[in-house]
């Protein structure tokens, strides 16, 4: 492309009629998703590398450099509005293209595979599941050993009352008999003048 064409468009910021509040709203917008496109690969590689069993990681590679791409692309976004780049903006725009269809074609095939895998929540349950049951199984035990305790408790208390019951009954034999010996101490003893 001859170097006199790269300079014969307006750049947008001429379409906005450079309206300061549009030209302000379309570079902020832009920059935040930039920021925003550049940020979520680097999540996405992060976690393809402390996930070594994550199956298939071309997936996230593929989804990182799309997602960059179009980051790049809301650069020139940016950029457009003062400098009419519209040429390496459009080899962005047709390599973020590339790059996409791609990532379809990756994923396309392995669509009905991660359809019928198991999900998180799946996994989360049966492990929910199973320590629900050995929660369970811990407490029908203690249950249990708490019923024992609470059965030799009430053998104690039933001991317990009929030795009150004899201690009492003995006490009132006791005093049953000093009685009965108070009154032949009385009786037997010589009658004064």
């Amino acid at each position: 492309m001859p170097p006199e064409t790269m300079t014969a468009f307006p750049p947008l910021g001429a379409s906005y009629l450079w309206q300061p509040q549009l030209v302000a709203a379309k570079a902020v917008a832009n920059s935040i998703i930039a920021l925003t496109y550049f940020t979520l690969p680097v999540m996405l590689l992060v976690f393809t590398w402390k996930r070594p069993d994550i199956p298939n990681p071309l997936v996230f590679w593929l989804f990182a450099t799309s997602i960059t791409l179009s980051g790049v692309g809301h650069v020139f976004g940016v950029i457009t509005i003062w400098r009419p780049l519209y040429w390496p903006s459009a080899f962005v725009d047709a390599t973020t293209a590339m790059v996409s269809l791609a990532t379809a074609f990756v994923v396309l095939p392995l669509l009905p595979r991660l359809l019928r895998s198991a999900s998180v929540t799946h996994y989360l349950e049966q492990n929910s599941k199973a320590a629900l049951e050995e929660k369970n199984q811990a407490l029908e035990v203690a249950n249990q050993r708490l019923r024992d305790l609470n059965q030799d408790m009430q053998a104690q208390m039933r001991l317990l009352a009929q030795a009150v019951h004899m201690s009492a009954a003995r006490e009132e034999r006791i005093k049953e008999l000093r009685d009965e010996n108070e009154r032949l101490k009385r009786t037997d003893a010589p009658a004064q003048p």
